[in-house]
Parts: C-alpha cells; sequence; structure tokens
C-alpha cells in the first residue's frame, strides 16, 4: 500500500513538472503597427518639462469619447510652442505600450485670437 502511495505522488510529481511548465518561455509577441486617430481640442495646460498637455477635446470617433486627459507629446514636437487655450488638432499615436501626440498644429486660440507661424497671437 505504502509503494502505491509513494508511486502515485511521484507520478503526479512527474507530471507536475512535465506539464506545468508550460514548456518554456512564450514566443515573442510581434510588435503592432500604431494606430493612428485625429484630435482636435484646447489646451488646458502644458507640462514642459515632462512633455505632457492636457487636452480638452471631442469625440475621436473609434476611439474614445469626448472629454480632458493628459497626452504624452511625441519626441519630434516643440511643446514650447503650445499655450494653454491653444486650439490644436494633432494625430494620436497609440502604440503596443502608449500614446501620444504627434503632428500638433495650433489653429487658433479660445479667445479667437490667431497665432502666427511661430506660434505667437497677432
Amino acid at each position: 500500500m505504502t509503494r502505491r502511495i509513494v508511486f502515485f505522488w511521484l507520478l503526479m510529481a512527474a507530471a507536475v513538472t512535465a506539464f506545468g511548465c508550460g514548456g518554456g518561455t512564450p514566443p515573442p509577441t510581434q510588435p503592432q503597427k500604431p494606430a493612428v486617430f485625429k484630435l482636435s481640442g484646447v489646451v488646458k495646460s502644458v507640462d514642459t518639462d515632462g512633455r505632457r498637455l492636457i487636452v480638452a477635446h471631442g469625440d475621436i470617433p473609434g476611439f474614445m469619447r469626448a472629454m480632458t486627459m493628459p497626452y504624452k507629446v511625441g519626441p519630434s514636437e516643440d511643446v514650447s510652442k503650445v499655450t494653454p487655450g491653444d486650439k490644436i488638432d494633432a494625430n494620436i499615436v497609440v502604440g503596443n505600450a502608449d500614446a501620444h501626440l504627434e503632428n500638433i498644429q495650433v489653429t487658433g486660440h479660445e479667445d479667437g485670437a490667431e497665432k502666427d507661424a511661430g506660434g505667437k497671437t497677432k
């Protein structure tokens, strides 16, 4: 009887070792092509050091409803050209691990003032 119990537990340990380990590391996931969505909104605040904008935007079809939220700014964007109150159009680039804004274009200002090509109020 004792041999059967020992044999049973040895068999169970072998089965767990053989099948429970999952056969090693899983294959690496393929990076997916980032999705790009159009955003139009008003900048509520600018964090130049942290490279973030808080933007109140309208609905973004296929991605999210209208809301106010922070966005990272892409590495090639000049954060200093954007000020609170600016109306912007931009692309939201959504990758595997994060989302950020690219191609930020200042289209006006909340108070109706226009901006020149350098981002200065006319």
